[in-house]
């Protein structure tokens, strides 16, 4: 075992591996060589939930809103367990129209 990881173990600084220091402000930094990169910054991640949001966002609006075009307009449909669909579709499509753009 060498001198830094001795060291560092003794400190309460990194996992007595060597791999990671910790910094003034405790944070961990890796070592020299070790390529750091955001994963959330390539392109094909970042394709990706755009891909998926795009789908929620979309799906949640048109699906909601049939359901509440089939109960307004079928006068067979419009009961009371119906009804209380058709406002939880409603609710949904605030939900959807509100919150999921503006979620990262």
């Amino acid at each position: 075992m060498d001198t830094s990881t001795t060291e560092e173990a003794e400190n309460g600084y990194g996992n007595g591996y060597g791999n990671g220091t910790r910094g003034i402000n405790g944070s961990l930094s890796l070592s020299e060589g070790e390529d750091h990169t955001d994963f959330i910054s390539h392109f094909a991640v970042q394709a990706m939930f755009i891909t998926i949001y795009s789908s929620i966002f979309i799906l949640g609006i048109v699906g909601n809103a049939l359901v509440c075009i089939v109960v307004g307009r079928n006068k067979a449909m419009q009961t009371v367990t119906n009804f209380f669909i058709c406002n939880l579709a409603l609710s949904d499509i605030l939900l959807n129209t509100l919150a999921v753009p503006f979620t990262p």
